[in-house]
């Protein structure tokens, strides 16, 4: 865990955690480890290890039962959506944030880009091979502060390295 970036521990732990359910290193019913071994890995107090499964917990990843522990939760099938007629009109905003002041809610969002490698699925998805060097970004978004979805997108940088996308 990063020391000093100005994030909290539970977040980042969260974050590294989230990440693992994403990238497919914890799937559906996976045990996450106990408090004692996340406090451990690290090296933080129970109550920081609580706050960053609570944080997951809220977003629906994981499940906790009493006396069992925390399991990943098992993620609906992944389905694309096109928010409105892309090929009309040119949208001046994001299609959440248009989606959410059309329903009355103040829309927000955060993000977290970091160069990394593809993995076997992403590699897939993105015809490219397990290995190469990707930018992956996620994001939250909230609706009147409270977490409403997440999204992690992989772009493969021998097409956009250089480019404002990266």
């Amino acid at each position: 865990m990063a020391r000093y970036t100005g994030r909290p521990a539970y977040v980042q732990i969260a974050d590294d955690v989230r990440r693992q359910i994403t990238d497919g290193v914890l799937r559906s019913s996976d045990k996450l480890p106990t408090e004692a071994e996340l406090m451990a890995d690290y090296g933080v107090s129970r109550i920081v290890v609580r706050q960053a499964v609570e944080v997951l917990r809220n977003e629906g990843l994981v499940v906790s039962q009493r006396g069992s522990g925390s399991f990943v939760r098992e993620q609906q099938p992944r389905r694309r959506r096109v928010v409105g007629n892309r090929y009309r009109h040119r949208a001046t905003s994001s299609p959440f944030a248009t989606a959410a002041r059309v329903a009355g809610q103040r829309p927000e969002w955060e993000y977290q880009s970091r160069r990394t490698t593809a993995s076997q699925s992403v590699g897939e998805r993105l015809g490219i091979a397990a290995g190469d060097p990707v930018m992956r970004t996620s994001y939250r978004f909230f609706a009147d502060e409270m977490p409403v979805m997440l999204s992690t997108s992989y772009e493969p940088l021998a097409i956009t390295e250089g480019t404002p996308i990266e």
